[in-house]
């Protein structure tokens, strides 16, 4: 792995290898169950935020997309219905620069008053 991947670069492995899932149900599935609703809608999600602004990706974020997409491939084809709305799903969770409560430990959460409550100790009087 790279050290510095890009939401970019990222995203277009991410959506190749829904592509790949797409091509792989091609066959499998009855066109009048609504599957290709679900994957184009997976598809236009992952294109979207692909043509956004480009930011780097921390490389556990990283690490974790490329996980999904290593489980995604490796993944028996009776589980491709499932991981139709999963796996786009979860790429844009885990690279959401809004939600990094797990991938950066070393900024805690606090609650709201505490950083009052800290700033009152420390202060002298």
């Amino acid at each position: 792995m790279k050290s510095r991947v890009t939401s970019t670069e990222l995203l277009a492995a991410a959506a190749s290898a829904y592509n790949h899932l797409g091509g792989s149900l091609r066959e499998a599935v009855d066109p009048d169950m609504g599957t290709w609703q679900a994957y184009e809608c997976g598809r236009r999600a992952l294109a979207a935020r692909a043509r956004a602004q480009e930011w780097i990706i921390p490389e556990p974020v990283a690490r974790r997309v490329e996980e999904l997409q290593t489980a995604l491939a490796a993944s028996p084809p009776d589980d491709a219905l499932e991981w139709l709305d999963r796996f786009p799903h979860t790429v844009l969770e885990a690279i959401d620069r809004r939600h990094r409560g797990e991938s950066l430990p070393d900024t805690p959460r606090r609650r709201f008053g505490e950083v009052t409550r800290e700033a009152a100790v420390a202060r002298p009087r």
